[in-house]
């Protein structure tokens, strides 16, 4: 009988525990939740991710054995969003923006200068390119203005041609890095997006 009664008592008192557990668990929750929604603490937060962002910026800037030139605000490189005869929609890739830090989506209206043009590369055949080095340094004289053959060739199309989904690389004569809407002064559809 005795043996009865001690196992109804650990019994009522693991349920007591189990039960006063869950409550203490189901307040610390509401608690945390409280706290880190709470709009006191949202600035802080937001700060500390600026600060980050701004010192890994810093640091960035001095990395230029990637051949990226940190001042070098005046191209970018993005993805295609919309494609019409007089502008495209790019989503920038390269240029050293955070929405969040600097106030200016990635999302970038890019409009062609009076005199500007778009093109589309297209990669030369190996053979070809080899034959057109091959002229170049038989010449044993180069003229001071010869210019050595490319790997590309570069044909003028219409904004309309580049489709939505392409590469493009963007050209301007001011800086970019903050600017929503763009006037390049050229476009060069690289190729499709192969994402």
């Amino acid at each position: 009988m005795q043996t009865r009664s001690i196992s109804r008592y650990i019994l009522v008192v693991l349920c007591v525990s189990v039960v006063t557990t869950t409550i203490v668990l189901i307040g610390l929750n509401a608690f945390m939740n409280n706290t880190t929604r709470s709009p006191q603490s949202a600035p802080i937060a937001n700060e500390g991710y600026v600060q980050g962002f701004m010192a890994a910026r810093e640091r960035f800037k001095t990395m230029t054995h990637y051949g990226i030139l940190p001042n070098q605000n005046t191209i970018l490189v993005g993805k295609v969003l919309e494609a019409t005869s007089d502008h495209l929609l790019v989503q920038q890739q390269t240029l050293d923006t955070d929405p969040r830090v600097d106030g200016v989506q990635d999302e970038r209206t890019i409009t062609l200068e009076g005199d500007g043009k778009a093109y589309q590369e297209t990669t030369k055949h190996p053979d070809q390119l080899k034959t057109e080095l091959q002229l170049f340094h038989a010449n044993q004289m180069p003229q001071p203005n010869m210019v050595p053959p490319t790997a590309s060739t570069l044909t003028p199309i219409a904004l309309s041609d580049i489709p939505v989904g392409a590469i493009v690389r963007i050209s301007s004569h001011t800086d970019i890095r903050l600017s929503p809407a763009i006037s390049a002064t050229e476009i060069i559809y690289i190729r499709e997006n192969v994402n």
